[in-house]
């Protein structure tokens, strides 16, 4: 995992997300807030949702948030966990759905992780290598032509 220098943008995103656990914090239904700055330099959040046998992620809802509101590239993500019953916040990394999701709409992501007690830096590509690219179904055009998800980021939903 090759790691990126940690910058002032990066730790007030941690703040952010931070923040948005402490305020919206419910056992299972809420402990992770995540945030995700756009290109734009706009800010989305979101928190994990969870009732029963079903979860959506932070990061998942905060790209929702984003993508509704029209952004299609993205910069930095990161998500923090609360933990019962203390309270104490600590950045968490995505999980391996939200690695997939992550490298499919913005391959050139850096995102913020826990890694060996500490906080780092790295792209999602180093989280996720080689990842599945829907290539072989032939109705993607928006991919590249070298056959690479390069140009997933500049997708658009309709």
């Amino acid at each position: 995992m090759r790691e990126l220098n940690i910058e002032d943008r990066d730790r007030e995103l941690i703040s952010l997300a931070t923040a948005l656990i402490r305020r919206r914090y419910a056992p299972i239904r809420h402990h992770v807030a995540a945030v995700v700055m756009a290109s734009s330099g706009a800010i989305y959040q979101g928190v994990h949702v969870g009732w029963g046998r079903v979860n959506l992620c932070a990061e998942q809802i905060a790209f929702a948030n984003a993508l509704a509101e029209g952004e299609s590239k993205f910069i930095t993500c990161a998500a923090v966990m609360a933990r019962a019953p203390s309270g104490e916040t600590s950045v968490v990394s995505p999980c391996g759905t939200c690695r997939e999701m992550l490298q499919f709409f913005a391959p050139d992501l850096t995102v913020l992780v826990h890694d060996k007690g500490q906080i780092a830096k790295t792209y999602i590509a180093d989280l996720l290598p080689a990842p599945w690219v829907p290539l072989s179904a032939g109705n993607y055009p928006e991919l590249s032509k070298s056959g690479t998800s390069e140009n997933v980021a500049t997708w658009k939903c309709m």
